[in-house]
């Protein structure tokens, strides 16, 4: 995903008032439950200047010097030091306030240490979200409609698959829904593994659950609708993001990237 150094804050000009309301409400809940798990770790957000119509624009890596009483976390990449906003509920809530942000993501690093891993991610994408999945009958049935519900079972379906494959492995996960838009699996870590070396265990955890799920995964892109859902663990590096536990999804339904238990995934499934 590509990202826009830090310049000025962002703009929220693209957004309601309704809106701005609604998104600092949710964060006013749920920042120190983001802060709790991923304090002082590399922030990277996204404003939306134009509306939720247009792209999103990702603010990641700051571009100018701080003040002394900014926190910010410096991460190595690719032999490149660069520096990132440090996650705080407080800085979550000013983002909010002041530069518009609406989207808050990570790469589940250490405190610590911002190269080695406290979470591993694996991301459940729809090959061609928004496709119906089967001819109508009849007329045009709204997409959104016949979609919805079955794209939520089909991700459920496919994390808990996942979920054993892991339990296999003596690992844990949680799952991140939200709405139709995909799924993600957080996978602690204790030990804080290197990210080279975390790679290339995803990387065969998803060969494996392709080989034995053909006809559920994949893990290259596709062209057309096929019904299955690509497996993705490339974001599994310093730089390299997807949404934290609570974040919202930028439209104008502001989905939450919600904690399911594994019971309540077995229920959307």
């Amino acid at each position: 995903m590509h990202v826009t150094p830090v310049g000025m804050p962002g703009d929220a000009n693209g957004l309601s008032v309704s809106l701005r309301r609604r998104i600092r409400a949710h964060y006013e809940l749920v920042a120190p439950l983001i802060a709790n798990g991923f304090a002082r770790t590399p922030l990277v957000y996204a404003t939306y200047p134009r509306g939720f119509d247009a792209e999103a624009v990702w603010h990641g890596p700051v571009a100018q010097r701080l003040p002394p009483t900014v926190a910010t976390v410096a991460v190595d990449i690719e032999g490149i030091r660069r520096s990132y906003l440090a996650l705080s509920a407080e800085e979550l809530l000013w983002l909010c306030d002041h530069a518009g942000a609406v989207e808050f993501h990570g790469w589940g690093c250490t405190a610590a240490d911002p190269i080695r891993a406290a979470f591993a991610r694996i991301l459940l994408k729809s090959d061609a979200p928004g496709e119906p999945v089967s001819a109508p009958q009849n007329g045009h049935p709204h997409r959104e409609e016949l979609t919805s519900a079955q794209a939520i079972r089909q991700l459920a379906g496919a994390a808990l698959l996942l979920h054993d494959l892991l339990k296999e492995d003596g690992l844990q996960a949680i799952t991140l829904m939200a709405g139709v838009h995909g799924a993600a699996l957080w996978v602690p870590f204790t030990d804080g593994p290197r990210y080279c070396d975390l790679q290339s265990y995803l990387d065969g955890l998803s060969s494996e659950a392709v080989r034995r799920y053909p006809q559920r995964f994949a893990t290259e892109p596709s062209s057309h609708w096929s019904g299955r859902i690509r497996l993705d663990v490339g974001t599994n590096a310093p730089g390299r993001h997807s949404a934290l536990p609570y974040s919202l999804h930028g439209d104008d339904r502001l989905y939450v990237y919600a904690p399911l238990t594994y019971e309540e995934l077995v229920r959307c499934s």
